[in-house]
This record gives structure tokens, C-alpha cells and sequence, in this order.
């Protein structure tokens, strides 16, 4: 065993005293101290394996149909999830061990893409209630419009009926004195002569100007303001974060945490932090929440007496997925945006570990609840949107079908 450990030891040092390139498998032994780290590395292992899998069948789902924008949201969202797996592990030992284990070089990294990541995530998730807002907003718009043609097309028609029945009532002198007049107006005024030809044939022809409906609402532009404003949101983060001493000057803990400047712009900064990654996502969660809920309440009396059942599902699935996944944010996620986002913004120094004002299982059961959507979200779109369920049934009965 000592000869195993000195051969380790020396293919870890090179001739000429530095260090060979970085060993993966070398970083997971050495990081496995107790039996709480090799617990916690076989959740990370899980979640990465199960997250990437679930997640890229959903991914390859959307591939496979016509997409709207409902989908192009869906794999933001999918793209932020996969992101987030490489946090996890950082953040967890980290949690646990109260102390920042990695390198100097990953804390700017660790907190940037925390960043971007926290931001995005909740800002796509309201941009799709308010996406879904207004696909149904213009489904209702579409069984209005088709309420207006139908009245006007029976407007029209019983106008034509009374101007038969009134027609069929001229007597034949009449219809002899009308075809005489026209005939010597056709001789000399023949534009006179087809316009009263043209008012004894009443025909009622409407033309609508009006430009062509809208049957899709692009999210091109939400999508590019969401990601500039997370990574702008990460700007400082990547660019002041530093490791930091403990105030414990007799042990080796280490907080990866940001810089402290002068009061006054410190203070612009956690204002700043808190208003766009607290503050203004909590109020547009809350609020797109409860529009999607009144939406879904009024759904069933606007929607299902006008659409077919597959049309139905376009309009109300969407709806109800973007409320389970605002709901599912809410129980699982906001907790960490308040326990532990909040009270790092407002400590000195600024962004210091998980739920620092908790104990350490609490911080370690906030993380595991959080992370945990990115296995679960993939089941609410399979559950949903059919057409992903269909998909991934087609496929799995394709591999079995081989299999034989």
C-alpha cells in the first residue's frame, strides 16, 4: 500500500519539482474525507448522469417536431439546467465544509456562473408565462374574429334572401320599362347603364384591408434581453471575485466571496444585486403567475367550446406547464433565492457561502431541493406536451423493437 502511495505520489510530481496535468479521477479521492463527501459525490454523480440524460431526450424531442415558440423557451431553460450541473458540486463541499476546497482560479468562475445561471433561470421561466399569456390572448382574439365573420356572413345572406323575395315580386311591366331604360342609357351612357345593372344584382362583398393575423409571437428578442441581462448581472462577479480569509484567523477556512471597495460603491452594488437578482423577478414571477392562473380559470368557458381537442391542447398544455414549473420554482427554489441568496448580498464581505445562516444539513437539504428540479422538470414536459410523450414512446419503441 505505501509503494502504491509512493508511486502515486511521485507520477503526481515531474522531474523537475511541478505538477503533471490535472487528475479528475486524483480530485474525487482527495476530496472524499468523510462519509458525508462520499455521500454527497454519489448525488452529484447521479444528478449529473440522470440531468444530461433526461434532459438531451427532451432536447432531442424538440427536434423531432413543429416548434413554436413555447418550445424555443423550453430549451433555454434545458440549456440553464445543464449549466447549473456544473455548479453542483462546488456548491455542495462547499456547503458542507464551510469552506471554499477548489482552487483560487474557479471562485470568479463559481460566482459568475452562479449568476447567470440563478438569473436566467427565473427570467425564463416568466417570460414563458407571459408567452403563454399571450398565445392564449391570441387564440381568444382568433374565436372573435371568426364570431365576426360568421355574424357577417349571415348578416349578408339574409340581406340576399330579402332582395330575391322582394325581386321576385316585380310584375312584368315593370322588369319591360326597367330592361327599355337601360337599353337606351347602354346607348348613351353605357358607365350609367352597368352601374344601375350592378344595383339591381345587389351582391354584399367585403374586403378587410387589415393586416394578415398573427398566428405566432416570435421570443427571439426575449430570449437575447434575458441572457444580456445575466451576463451583465455577472460582470462584477466575475471580475472582483476573490478568495477571502476567515475572520477565524487560527483556522484554514476560505471564503470565495467578493472584494471590498469603498462603502459607497459596495453599497450601489448590493442594491443593484438585490433589486435584479430578488426584488424585480419575485414581483414578475408573482404576477405572470397569477395572470396564468385567471387564464387557466377562464379557459375552459373561451377556449373549449371553439377549438378542437388537438387545438385545445396547443392553447391550455401550455398554459398549465408553465404554471407547474413557476409553481415548482416557488417551493423549491425560492427558498434559496431568500435563505441564502439574500444574506449574502447584504454580508460583509459579499457573497459568502450557502446558507450561511443556517446549519450545515440545513444548507446541504436547500441545495440537494434545488438542484433536484433539474431531474424533475423533464417529467412535466413529457406530462404536458403530447407531442414529447409521443416521441419519446415512438422511440423507446424503436429500441426495443431492435433489441428483438
Amino acid at each position: 500500500m505505501s509503494a502504491m502511495h509512493s508511486m502515486s505520489n511521485s507520477s503526481i510530481n515531474n522531474d523537475s519539482g511541478g505538477k503533471v496535468p490535472f487528475n479528475f479521477f486524483d480530485s474525487i479521492f482527495e476530496s472524499i474525507k468523510t462519509t458525508e463527501d462520499f455521500m454527497l459525490w454519489i448525488f452529484v454523480v447521479a444528478l449529473i448522469g440522470f440531468g444530461i440524460i433526461l434532459n438531451i431526450l427532451v432536447l432531442v424531442s424538440i427536434l423531432n417536431i413543429k416548434r413554436n415558440g413555447t418550445h424555443y423557451l423550453l430549451v433555454q431553460i434545458i440549456i440553464v439546467d445543464v449549466l447549473s450541473l456544473s455548479q453542483v458540486k462546488w456548491e455542495l463541499f462547499y456547503v458542507s465544509h464551510r469552506s471554499w476546497l477548489e482552487s483560487i482560479e474557479w471562485c470568479p468562475i463559481y460566482l459568475g456562473m452562479d449568476a447567470i445561471i440563478s438569473t436566467a433561470q427565473i427570467f425564463l421561466i416568466i417570460a414563458l408565462n407571459f408567452h403563454t399569456i399571450s398565445t392564449y390572448n391570441l387564440a381568444c382574439k382568433k374565436i372573435e374574429r371568426n364570431r365576426a365573420k360568421l355574424l357577417h356572413s349571415e348578416m349578408a345572406e339574409s340581406d340576399y334572401t330579402e332582395d330575391n323575395f322582394q325581386d321576385d315580386e316585380f310584375d312584368e311591366s315593370d322588369s319591360n320599362c326597367d330592361i327599355s331604360i337601360t337599353t337606351s342609357m347602354a346607348e348613351t351612357k353605357p358607365s350609367i347603364a352597368s352601374e344601375l345593372h350592378g344595383n339591381n344584382q345587389q351582391r354584399s362583398i367585403v374586403i378587410d384591408y387589415s393586416t394578415k393575423p398573427k398566428k405566432r409571437i416570435s421570443v427571439l428578442l426575449p430570449i437575447i434581453l434575458i441572457w444580456l441581462l445575466a451576463i451583465s448581472i455577472s460582470i462584477p462577479l466575475f471580475s472582483f471575485g476573490r478568495i477571502i480569509p476567515t475572520l477565524n484567523r487560527n483556522s484554514n477556512e476560505r471564503m470565495c466571496g467578493l472584494v471590498v471597495m469603498d462603502h459607497n460603491s459596495n453599497f450601489l452594488l448590493q442594491v443593484l444585486l438585490i433589486k435584479m437578482r430578488i426584488i424585480v423577478p419575485t414581483l414578475c414571477l408573482l404576477l405572470s403567475t397569477a395572470y396564468v392562473i385567471l387564464k387557466l380559470c377562464t379557459a375552459k368557458r373561451q377556449i373549449i367550446d371553439h377549438f378542437i381537442e388537438e387545438e385545445q391542447s396547443e392553447i391550455i398544455a401550455p398554459l398549465k406547464l408553465a404554471l407547474s414549473l413557476a409553481l415548482t420554482y416557488m417551493l423549491c427554489s425560492v427558498q434559496r433565492m431568500y435563505g441564502s441568496l439574500l444574506f449574502e448580498l447584504i454580508s460583509r464581505p459579499m457573497m459568502e457561502y450557502k446558507y450561511a445562516k443556517f446549519n450545515k444539513f440545513t444548507g446541504i437539504i436547500g441545495c440537494i431541493i434545488h438542484y433536484s428540479l433539474i431531474i424533475f422538470r423533464p417529467f412535466l414536459y413529457w406530462h404536458f406536451e403530447t407531442k414529447f410523450r409521443k416521441d419519446l414512446q415512438r422511440r423507446c419503441c424503436c429500441i426495443f423493437t431492435q433489441r428483438r
